[in-house]
């Protein structure tokens, strides 16, 4: 099935692009330094282009149908918003993209109006990545525009409930914080439609409301689960004394607290379903400390009295759903991992509900008029059944891919992008396509199952992907065979590693045979993963969790749900090798640890403080820069401590001291990736809970790159080396590209000179012109000919920077090339002796103008070796964009000398790439040596 829109082309973008630049002249005052008050405003004309994928979907945690006309339907999503059909869900609209979350737990419309609709925000399931939100909202058009209703603090909603005759009253369960206290939890109500609200059902801090339902025959009897729990970074605790079942018959004046039947001991996460055929019969699915008690319960009294009929439960504090049949009391559904059922009132259960549909059920409707139609909503999507769920039609148009990690490889003409995502496996597709319908879902390919996360793919030879799944399960992928060969590091007899549920995983820079892999310690390969070498201790603080409090107290090992769906604590969440200098290491931890080793593993140097950083909180990212090798940036993720801060860190010296670069990021939205452009050191992008920003002063101001991206949690970001584009992996909603990002890669480079210029806007055959006039920043004591001669050293600079990327792309293919090629006269009898010396002499010349262009490696480097190209020139770049002068006499002297060398290693590769490579190939030809890359390709003749 296609892509739901079409996308705009490059060069349509391209065109998009310098319209903006010219544009931006008029409104940006000229500054002499990296900064350029860059604002939203100048970024308007940049758009981002989905490509999905919508084959594997994403979780949807609750379903509305509008009562008068099911053919409309709304589709709540934990992390991507809210989307209607007016079709029975042959086509959807998303319908709430820009408000300030789109993390939904609930989604209701107003039977006595169908154009009210409700959504309640933060998803209410307890997952490892659960988003959250900031209350109600409520639309009085069908979902065409929104109004937010207050509850800001609740963080998670799990249920609404609205009068069927009266739009006006409505009941949120707001659960509250997942990550730790906060008051405003509970039930609240509404009398005024959203105007003020009465919290009429309270427990404490710790404890929320997670369901509520209504009796169809007596809007004034409720019924209402009380839920007591808190995730951490450390653990998970799913239940307390606080949790239990409540009745009102006053619509929530008063509250009974029922227990009848039901169990004494702490309770966890509970849902309700009330028979709309017999509104006496009321289903609840219970968790319970015990084991023996936990499961469904049924009262046909209203609730003054509970049987225990089966302990079916699966993972509670992920489901605890339940729903019956409209139409017979006795027919019950138990979502889970399964969609369970029951014919017999919920005493017997058989796990055949959704046959051929992906797992994980969280959100069921049942057509009230005919129990044969359902919607069904699990971790892998959306399905319809029309037979009462012997059968079931997936709905592959809904892109609510929750990627945790990307990568990208360089095929041409389209790099493929992979990345792994939220129980939906590991995935790649192609960035584009010459099909006129564009990316379809055909075009994606699974290269491991399970939740996927990190995936990286060889830069020699991109048919081999290394992916993996929760807990460290690493896979060498071949994309041209399908196999998969398991390659995770394995602990002695008497030893365990800690793994998180996404362990860092990198291909070496310097070496596409070498990867690293981090548990609690880290793990290298030499030999593509068949085999590992521990280069670490534990790089964690190594607490035992278990000492840890948990709603302010330590809990017994057998409280509900204890540590439930959480990694051991206390391992690697982040890793990174520079790019510039081999064996520079630096890994982060869950427990808020970076370690730095500077001799590629042997010693580790420790820092556990980091100034404005509250202890122990995750590293979330770190990365070397790509222009300085004593440069290090780290991303701090706080929102597992109740913690919603942005922290984005810089060191300059190693990771001896960081220096935050926040600057005027929002004080709410907390960060989970930051990248560095390739070419231009002073343009950063960061990804937090609500989206993209950007810089082009490293770090002196950023701004939010939104545009038509919605307002989507981004876990990753890539700038394409050769394409320029920027890709972001976004937590709910899929893959989304910014095709060529050249336009902020030279904003910060070479700025405007002092000068009356014309801008001008062409749009079709209409052309606008105006003239600007650019001023000198006052504060910057330049003469025009200093500031020309900085303005065409960083240009040239930028140039330079551009073709040493290229003669090192260049340089790494011809060494894959002739890696083949050699291997290939080694398997040919009778090749000539020659050919094997010509194609080493060539072998050690490409590696002779990648060592001039990278410098020495090893720790530490050889002195006899000059300085690399490419460190010479980012240094030069860094040194003179960062300070407001004319360039000195040293420094254009080393501009010389770099570019000079720079000529002679271009020479060589040319010469190398279009001579002397071709002549090899014309040998290998004349002697039969099977095909290698970078040869016609010739058809035997027949005899």
């Amino acid at each position: 099935m296609r892509s739901l829109t079409r996308l705009p082309s490059k060069p349509a973008l391209a065109a998009a692009l310098l319209a903006l630049f010219l544009l931006t002249v008029a409104p940006v005052p000229a500054q002499d330094g990296p900064g350029s008050q860059l604002t939203a405003e100048h970024l308007e004309s940049l758009q981002w282009r989905n490509i999905g994928p919508a084959i594997s979907s994403g979780r949807i945690v609750d379903i509305a149908v509008d009562p008068s006309d099911t053919k409309i339907v709304y589709v709540a999503s934990a992390s991507g918003g809210l989307w209607k059909s007016t079709n029975h869900g042959t086509t959807w609209e998303p319908v709430f993209d820009h408000e300030t979350t789109i993390s939904l737990g609930a989604v209701a419309v107003a039977p006595s109006n169908p154009n009210v609709i409700w959504v309640g925000t933060g998803e209410a399931n307890n997952q490892r990545s659960s988003s959250w939100g900031d209350g109600v909202y409520k639309s009085q058009d069908g979902g065409q525009s929104w109004q937010h209703m207050g509850l800001e603090t609740s963080q998670h909603v799990g249920a609404l409930a609205i009068h069927p005759n009266n739009e006006q009253i409505v009941y949120v369960a707001a659960l509250g914080a997942l990550w730790g206290p906060n008051p405003e939890r509970g039930l609240y109500r509404t009398i005024d439609g959203g105007q003020s609200w009465e919290l009429v059902l309270a427990i404490s801090e710790h404890t929320g409301v997670v369901d509520v339902v209504m009796d169809p025959r007596n809007p004034d009897r409720l019924y209402a689960a009380t839920y007591q729990r808190e995730r951490r970074n450390w653990s998970f605790l799913g239940g307390g004394p606080e949790g239990g079942i409540y009745r009102s018959e006053d619509g929530g004046d008063s509250w009974e607290k029922l227990d009848n039947g039901l169990p004494e001991t702490d309770i966890g996460k509970i849902g309700f379903a009330i028979s709309p055929s017999d509104p006496d019969i009321v289903y609840a699915i219970v968790e319970a400390q015990k084991s023996s008690e936990t499961g469904v319960y049924r009262s046909s009294d209203r609730g003054a009295s509970w049987e225990h009929h089966d302990t079916i439960n699966p993972i509670p504090w992920y489901y605890s759903q339940i729903r019956v049949d409209p139409k017979d009391p006795d027919r019950v559904y138990v979502l889970g991992t399964f969609l369970s059922v029951s014919d017999d009132g919920g005493r017997t259960f058989r796990n055949d509900g959704a046959p051929g549909i992906h797992v994980d059920h969280h959100a069921l409707w049942i057509d009230p008029r005919d129990p044969d139609r359902m919607i069904l909503g699990n971790d892998g999507g959306l399905a319809f059944t029309y037979d009462r769920g012997a059968s079931w039609d997936f709905v592959a148009n809904l892109p609510l891919t929750q990627y945790y990690h990307i990568a990208a490889d360089m095929r041409e003409p389209f790099y493929t992008v992979y990345g792994g995502t939220q129980d939906n496996n590991t995935w790649g597709g192609p960035s584009g396509t010459r099909n006129s319908d564009g990316i379809v879902n055909d075009d994606w390919y699974i290269t491991v199952g399970g939740d996927g996360f990190y995936a990286q793919v060889d830069p020699r030879d991109d048919s081999i992907v290394y992916s993996e799944s929760q807990y460290g399960n690493l896979v060498r992928f071949d994309t041209r065979t399908g196999e998969r060969k398991f390659i995770q590091p394995r602990p002695p007899e008497d030893e365990h590693y800690r793994w998180n549920w996404a362990a860092p995983l990198l291909i070496s820079p310097h070496d596409h045979n070498t990867l690293y892999f981090a548990a609690n310690k880290l793990f290298r390969s030499r030999d593509r993963g068949d085999a590992w070498e521990v280069i670490s201790d534990d790089l964690s603080r190594q607490l035992d969790r278990d000492e840890l409090e948990m709603m302010g107290r330590n809990w017994p090992k057998d409280a509900v749900s204890r540590h439930s769906g959480v990694s051991e604590y206390g391992n690697v969440t982040t890793f990174d090798e520079s790019p510039l200098r081999a064996g520079y290491l630096a890994a982060g931890t869950d427990d808020g640890l970076i370690n730095i080793s500077l001799d590629g593993g042997d010693t580790w140097n420790r820092i556990d403080s980091f100034e404005g950083v509250p202890e122990m909180t995750r590293v979330s990212r770190l990365i070397w820069s790509r222009h300085q090798d004593n440069r290090l940036y780290v991303v701090f993720d706080g929102h597992k401590d109740n913690n919603f801060r942005p922290y984005v860190l810089r060191s300059n010296d190693h990771g001896e001291s960081f220096q935050s670069i926040n600057s005027n990021m929002p004080e709410y939205g907390s960060t989970r990736v930051i990248r560095e452009h390739p070419r231009n050191p002073d343009l950063l992008a960061v990804g937090t809970e609500f989206g993209v920003f950007v810089t082009i002063d490293a770090g002196e101001s950023w701004v939010q790159l939104k545009n038509n991206l919605p307002t989507v949690a981004v876990h990753d970001i890539l700038f394409h080396p050769r394409e320029n584009d920027l890709i972001i992996g976004t937590h709910g909603r899929g893959i989304w590209i910014l095709d060529d990002v050249a336009m902020l890669e030279e904003m910060s480079a070479a700025l405007v000179i002092p000068s009356t210029y014309t801008a001008r806007l062409t749009l079709g055959d209409i052309v606008h012109e105006q003239p600007v006039t650019v001023v000198p920043d006052p504060l910057v004591q330049m003469s025009d000919s200093e500031r020309q001669a900085r303005h065409d050293t960083l240009l040239q600079l930028s140039h330079l920077q551009a073709t040493v990327h290229a003669a090192m792309t260049t340089a790494q293919q011809l060494q894959g090339q002739l890696e083949t090629i050699t291997q290939a006269i080694a398997d040919t009898p009778g090749a000539p002796e020659e050919m094997a010396e010509q194609a080493k002499s060539l072998s050690e010349s490409v590696d002779k103008a990648l060592t001039e262009l990278r410098g020495a490696s090893g720790l530490p480097p050889d002195p006899s070796v000059p300085v690399g190209i490419s460190r010479l020139i980012n240094r030069l770049a860094g040194s003179i964009s960062g300070y407001t002068a004319a360039p000195s006499a040293e420094e254009l002297k080393v501009l010389s000398d770099a570019q000079e060398r720079l000529a002679s290693v271009v020479s060589i590769l040319n010469e190398l790439a279009g001579v002397r490579l071709s002549e090899l190939n014309a040998a290998l030809d004349a002697a039969g040596v099977r095909w290698t890359p970078g040869r016609d390709i010739r058809l035997r003749e027949q005899s």
